[in-house]
């Protein structure tokens, strides 16, 4: 059984991928942030610092939601049955999947930190909230107020790039 872990934030980057595979396309699911949205998918097979890993992550325009095994992989036929687990419930989402290389993975959002630091986002927020909202282009224009949380997710966000 595959549970989400809130905590984390991104992939050690450190992590060697023994196998994985991209979502095809984008499927309206529960995100954990409540509602649904519109995400891709990612299911990893890697090694780090010795233990085997398998994750399930959800890629959202605002956040990663990322899966994990709640049972212990202690050798090769545990890897390879919560590998076919996580590709059954990511399947059961709608999902359907394509090898990803490495490289191609790595370069994502699930293995990078912000650029930004939490409290230079915050600074920003509490100098401009008022005119980020009228002049940047990273929000869409529309009579939309953004509340700070809103404005704080994304330029968290747009730092990734």
């Amino acid at each position: 059984m595959f549970i989400l872990n809130d905590s984390m934030k991104v992939l050690d980057h450190k992590m060697r991928i023994l196998s994985a595979k991209s979502s095809m396309g984008a499927q309206n699911v529960s995100s954990s942030r409540g509602g649904s949205e519109y995400a891709s998918a990612y299911i990893i097979q890697g090694s780090l610092d010795g233990d085997f890993l398998v994750y399930i992550v959800l890629h959202f325009s605002s956040h990663n939601d990322f899966y994990v095994s709640d049972d212990l992989i202690l050798d090769q036929d545990d890897l390879l049955r919560i590998w076919e687990e996580g590709s059954e419930f990511a399947e059961e989402m709608g999902f359907y999947f394509d090898s990803i290389s490495e490289s191609e993975l790595k370069a994502t959002t699930i293995f990078q930190e912000s650029l930004l630091e939490d409290e230079e986002i915050l600074s920003l927020l509490d100098n401009t909230t008022e005119s980020v909202e009228e002049k940047s282009t990273i929000f869409p224009k529309t009579e939309k107020k953004y509340t700070k949380e809103e404005i704080y997710e994304i330029i968290k966000l747009h730092s990734f790039y």
